[in-house]
């Protein structure tokens, strides 16, 4: 009996771990069913706009990005529609998690910032199961680009808190994707 319970507990402690390396993260497309999305390398979740995408901790959506003036002076910026949601058990902040920057990159190669001011809802806590939706602005806060490209990816970065590892990001596609001929 004795040496049945270990082999059973040992199965157990087995699976467990199983799951734990075989976690995944999932893409909730329009509210339909979770799908597998692409994880790269540097751990970033990558979805596109219009996609709920999700690290275990945070589930974000990208609705719409709109040109705008540069929040931080001359020339273009763009304003991005994007909508945070806790999944935890527990009541968080973004800032409290990890949340490091958000960049808009143009097709130009052109990374341009989030301006501050218009994100002070990532220092507000979340209880769970709720969010928030903020129009984010982003341009050149060195206002030395003469002209910007399209917009082109979205990205949302998490650093390390509390001595925990830093979330996974998001790198959203913002261009819709195009169908080639022949397919």
């Amino acid at each position: 009996m004795r040496n049945r319970s270990f082999w059973l507990l040992l199965g157990v402690v087995s699976i467990i771990g199983a799951l734990m390396a075989l976690q995944q993260a999932c893409a909730f497309v329009n509210s339909e069913e979770p799908r597998d999305v692409l994880v790269s390398n540097n751990d970033m979740i990558e979805g596109r706009i219009g996609e709920w995408l999700s690290n275990g901790t945070w589930r974000v959506r990208v609705s719409k990005v709109e040109p705008t003036p540069n929040p931080f002076g001359r020339g273009q910026g763009f304003a991005a529609t994007v909508e945070f949601r806790n999944i935890t058990p527990n009541t968080i902040s973004l800032h409290g998690s990890g949340l490091d920057k958000v960049l808009l990159l143009d097709d130009a190669g052109n990374q341009l910032s989030c301006a501050d001011g218009s994100f002070q809802q990532k220092y507000r806590s979340i209880v769970r199961a709720d969010g928030f939706t903020a129009e984010l602005k982003f341009g050149d806060p060195n206002n030395q680009l003469s002209e910007v490209g399209q917009p082109d990816k979205l990205l949302i970065q998490f650093r390390q808190s509390g001595g925990k590892q830093p979330l996974k990001g998001f790198r959203i596609f913002l261009k819709e994707p195009t169908v080639q001929e022949g397919q």
